[in-house]
């Protein structure tokens, strides 16, 4: 499963580590790197689906039978259900 965290903090966090471990090994920076990484909060997300991806929409993506509305295939909304 994906895990999404939040890319700023993590770039100060590695940011730090050029001035905190310099002369360190090529391999143990990749470690602190990917320990950074696992460390790091995840943030709340909400998965968008297009339109064009919805099973709501019709196969042109041109109308959606839930909202009873017109649509556009780049348009999205919380409702959105992933085609099989």
């Amino acid at each position: 499963m994906s895990r999404y965290i939040e890319a700023d903090h993590l770039k100060k966090s590695v940011e730090g580590l050029q001035d905190c471990y310099n002369g360190f090994s090529d391999t143990y920076d990749k470690a602190c790197i990917i320990g950074l990484i696992d460390e790091e909060p995840t943030v709340d997300v909400v998965q968008v689906v297009r339109c064009s991806d919805c099973r709501f929409s019709s196969n042109d993506a041109e109308y959606c039978d839930y909202h009873r509305t017109p649509t556009t295939e780049n348009r999205f909304c919380s409702d959105g259900r992933k085609r099989a």
